[in-house]
């Protein structure tokens, strides 16, 4: 199991942006969980994959 993190700014990423982003790390990855966290002004995506 491996675990990748992408890290946003909440207030000056646009949502289309984090989308984008996200997206395209699922498109590439065989992802088997994902968990969001936020704290004050950053986002954070945590990307479980096997392998």
């Amino acid at each position: 199991m491996q675990v990748q993190v992408l890290e946003f700014q909440y207030e000056s990423t646009s949502i289309e942006e984090m989308e984008s982003q996200i997206n395209a790390y699922l498109d590439h990855h065989e992802v088997s969980d994902v968990q969001f966290s936020r704290w004050e002004d950053t986002m954070v995506a945590f990307f479980v994959t096997e392998g």
